[in-house]
């Protein structure tokens, strides 16, 4: 049973960013990110901050989910709606030891988050 829905925010000239980050992954990490969300999707309640954090600082009122394949952390990034238990992606980045990689993907999410509380661009499910 899932609890929670998944979409991709889908900007006004047609791009979807979590899927442009996905293609860059490996293999064992594409699987590893798409077990990572079905586990989420049938979660009810949520580990904080184990599976996710509410980010602050520049970037409040995104948050990033956090899954790890072997030594390696990665960070899909996003907004979190509660009440309606869906979670909207915007992007995603590994999270190293001088940073992300890329290096703009917090700020690159965040322009997303504005643009996605502007009314601008789309959803759709994730799949």
């Amino acid at each position: 049973m899932a609890y929670w829905q998944f979409f991709d925010y889908i900007t006004e000239g047609h791009r979807n960013p979590i899927q442009d980050w996905y293609g860059t992954l490996d293999r064992d990490v594409q699987a590893e990110f798409d077990i990572f969300i079905q586990e989420l999707a049938g979660t009810e309640v949520w580990n904080t901050p184990k599976q996710y954090r509410l980010l602050t600082g520049k970037h409040v009122g995104m948050y990033e989910l956090v899954f790890k394949v072997g030594s390696r952390k990665f960070r899909p990034l996003g907004m979190l709606y509660q009440e309606k238990r869906e979670f909207v992606l915007l992007g995603g980045c590994e999270h190293g030891r001088w940073g992300s990689i890329p290096r703009s993907a917090f700020d690159d999410a965040y322009e997303l988050k504005t643009q996605l509380g502007e009314g601008r661009g789309a959803t759709r499910e994730h799949v």
